[in-house]
């Protein structure tokens, strides 16, 4: 990892998009499984997914793996130098939490 004030090499900001590439690829899919999964339970006919609890479970799991592939991929592109984006507008704390 370069110091802040040095220009991250070739080699550095490879390994850094491979990293990103890699976080993303894993994150995204587990994302994707949970919501099929979710379709699916909703369109069996025993509606596995009978309550607004069970859907906010789903979604709210969906919402964690999304804030944690966002801290991931900005703590990669800060070692290298880059800038660092406005977290989500919404604090993890309150997710699921009632209005």
């Amino acid at each position: 990892m370069p110091e802040h004030n040095q220009t991250p090499t070739r080699h550095t900001l490879q390994d850094t998009v491979e990293s990103i590439e890699s976080l993303s690829h894993h994150g995204f899919s587990r994302i994707g499984s949970i919501a099929r999964l979710a379709i699916i339970a909703m369109e069996s006919p025993a509606q596995c997914l009978r309550t607004p609890d069970d859907i906010k479970h789903a979604l709210s799991t969906i919402w964690g793996l999304a804030d944690d592939i966002e801290t991931c991929i900005s703590n990669e592109s800060i070692a290298v130098g880059g800038q660092c984006r406005q977290q989500s507008d919404t604090p993890t704390n309150q997710r699921g939490a009632q209005p």
